[in-house]
């Protein structure tokens, strides 16, 4: 494969991820969300046991410093409350509250029309094939980070 049609189709994809993600942060934003309020509000909600800062941390790729910086701003606004652990009063235990779980629903839907927008006129097969390549093409990098690294 020539140079040119590698270089169009990889510009191709980085141009539709940053216009997906531009429309994904603003719906967060007409919300009064920042995006990683909103990833950490959505990490949250799909744990039942509150994960430590520096699991937060990882997942979000922020400093620690910024995870409890954006937890305390959750809290203020409503949308997490924390309370001290019966078991370990060092620890905290995070709850979403209904006002996250309402906020969380509200952007899924936004979410979900961004993707159907993204994917008009696509069939359920182009869709799968193209989640097949994208997974391939990941795998790729992992394999080629892998080698690198030794």
């Amino acid at each position: 494969m020539d140079r040119e049609t590698i270089h169009s189709a990889v510009g191709k994809l980085l141009r539709l991820d940053r216009q997906h993600r531009t429309l994904i942060e603003r719906q967060v934003g007409e919300m009064g969300l920042h995006r990683s309020q909103h990833r950490m509000l959505v990490y949250l909600s799909r744990h039942e046991q509150t994960p430590s800062q520096a699991e937060l941390a990882r997942f979000l790729e922020i400093s620690p410093p910024a995870v409890a910086t954006t937890l305390k701003r959750l809290e203020t606004e409503g949308y997490i409350r924390r309370t001290c652990s019966k078991e370990d009063s060092r620890n905290n235990v995070i709850t979403v509250t209904d006002k996250g779980h309402s906020v969380l629903r509200d952007t899924r839907q936004r979410f979900d029309e961004v993707d159907d927008a993204m994917l008009d006129g696509l069939g359920e097969s182009e869709v799968m094939a193209l989640a097949e390549l994208i997974e391939r093409m990941s795998n790729n990098l992992k394999d080629y980070e892998k080698r690198c690294q030794k």
